[in-house]
């Protein structure tokens, strides 16, 4: 899985893009109300989510700086958790980022997810980046679209994490049954398959033949996909056995 879904991107390419994403985000921070509830994280404020975020990218620097060989607590590495201020969040970022940037892409270390190396962490942190920034936008009322490129990019992450994500994302163990949800993004070409067996569930980098259809340009894939946006959302196309589609949307959660 981890090479299947692994995508075109280079390690020093996504840390370009996880500046992108990460500067967008404390920019759009500074133009929303920090008590502002988010609806896409149930009982989150917009503080509390500027917090997760930079607390992800502290831990996520600290590992890389550390080549941990097993998963350390951010106590265990020393961080340092950074208030929702956007000049805090600017300057962790920052760090995070001159980290990943100085180290080896394809140096091994772990991961939570199947990529046993560094790269994960540059990629974790673009996309873990975006979905917040969805997050971000729902609390202000803003519409955001991902750029189309990184959206694709997006759920082949999310589809090479998801088996790993299990451990932290309980919703995964419903995710079986008799079936393939076929996914589809015409927008970039790109096509996936869900394939759901009794114990569980499969995943594969192209589709064709599935009991359902989940078609939609990549951005809002993406979203629908990480949760953000319901399966009702216009531009979306469900087709087929519709149970499939929902147990499958009920079921992702990883960012």
């Amino acid at each position: 899985m981890e090479t299947t879904f692994r995508g075109d991107c280079s390690h020093l390419d996504q840390c370009d893009r996880f500046e992108t994403q990460s500067a967008r985000f404390i920019a759009e921070l500074g133009q929303v109300d920090l008590e502002a509830p988010v609806p896409t994280c149930p009982g989150w404020s917009v503080a509390q989510l500027a917090k997760h975020l930079g607390s992800v990218w502290a831990w996520a620097g600290g590992l890389v700086a550390a080549r941990a060989p097993q998963r350390r607590s951010p106590s265990e590495l020393g961080v340092v958790r950074p208030g929702p201020d956007p000049a805090e969040l600017a300057t962790t970022a920052a760090t995070t980022l001159a980290v990943l940037r100085a180290a080896d892409g394809g140096a091994e270390m772990w991961a939570w997810g199947a990529d046993q190396h560094v790269a994960f962490w540059s990629r974790r942190m673009v996309h873990e980046t975006a979905v917040h920034r969805l997050d971000l936008a729902a609390a202000s009322g803003a519409l955001l679209s991902l750029d189309p490129a990184l959206a694709a990019d997006g759920i082949d992450e999310l589809l090479a994490n998801l088996e790993s994500a299990a451990a932290f994302s309980p919703e995964l163990a419903n995710l079986r049954g008799d079936g393939a949800v076929d996914l589809v993004a015409p927008d970039q070409g790109r096509s996936w398959s869900v394939q759901l067996v009794p114990d569980g569930f499969r995943v594969a980098p192209t589709a064709g033949g599935g009991a359902a259809q989940l078609e939609g340009p990549a951005p809002l894939l993406c979203a629908v996909l990480n949760r953000r946006a319901p399966l009702e959302t216009p531009g979306l196309h469900v087709d087929g056995a519709v149970a499939l589609v929902e147990l499958l949307y009920r079921s992702l959660a990883i960012s």
